[in-house]
């Protein structure tokens, strides 16, 4: 287990995160997904792009639903 105070983030209250502004559509949709299990967005369109953002974010569970 880790020590209270091992990383820097662990006293934030917020952390930001900076989005490329082509990618936020996507994000915010990856956002609802991990919110609230939903992924009919998931389609032929954003399915490879999705694929990057869940990577790069470690949300590796939206890899794995079928569309």
């Amino acid at each position: 287990m880790l020590a209270k105070g091992q990383w820097a983030e662990s006293d934030l209250k917020e952390l930001t995160i900076n989005v490329d502004d082509d990618d936020l559509p996507l994000f915010k949709l990856m956002l609802e997904y991990m919110y609230t299990g939903n992924a009919d967005f998931v389609n032929d369109r954003n399915v490879i792009a999705l694929i990057g953002l869940t990577n790069y974010y470690g949300v590796l569970a939206l890899k794995e639903v079928p569309y």
